[in-house]
């Protein structure tokens, strides 16, 4: 079935095709569109015969109203990503948090000790994170910080009080 070379050539061709077509399916239901593969590899079918169930006008439909769902689905969790955020937002502030000019938000767990001169060297330890909580980069997990002179600092990471 397979023995001549155009035979795995046109199988390897419907093999990535199909690779793709799973792909976009799974695609499709991580945005809210969960479709039936019988009647996907149906349409294929239809579509290599040439005898359509559906016609054109009705196949055009289906796909409006699928990207229409998609977009809902969208629109729903952007909405419920906003709502987290300005939730995540409101209880950040609760710890005293502050906002820098360029929008990030920030608070100081551990000032330090001793007077900080503009030439004084201070280590920095971030923590950055997702309104859901995920920990996109914990500096102090991983050991690590940065070192730099306080004036360099200048508004861009808050002062404490002398």
């Amino acid at each position: 079935m397979l023995d001549s070379e155009p035979q795995q050539q046109a199988y390897a061709v419907g093999a990535s095709l199909g690779g793709d077509m799973l792909k976009l399916l799974a695609d499709r239901a991580a945005q809210g569109v969960s479709l039936d593969r019988e009647r996907v590899l149906a349409g294929v079918h239809d579509a290599f015969s040439g005898k359509y169930r559906l016609d054109e006008k009705a196949r055009n439909k289906a796909l409006y109203d699928s990207a229409v769902a998609v977009n809902q689905h969208q629109q729903k969790e952007k909405e419920q990503a906003l709502a987290a955020g300005k939730r995540y937002l409101a209880d950040f502030k609760k710890k005293g948090a502050k906002s820098l000019p360029d929008g990030a938000w920030y608070h100081i767990e551990y000032a330090g000790s001793g007077k900080i001169e503009a030439d004084s060297t201070v280590d920095v330890v971030i923590k950055e994170s997702l309104p859901d909580g995920t920990v996109i980069s914990d500096m102090e997990h991983s050991g690590k910080s940065f070192i730099a002179t306080a004036g360099c600092l200048s508004g861009r990471v808050p002062r404490r009080a002398e």
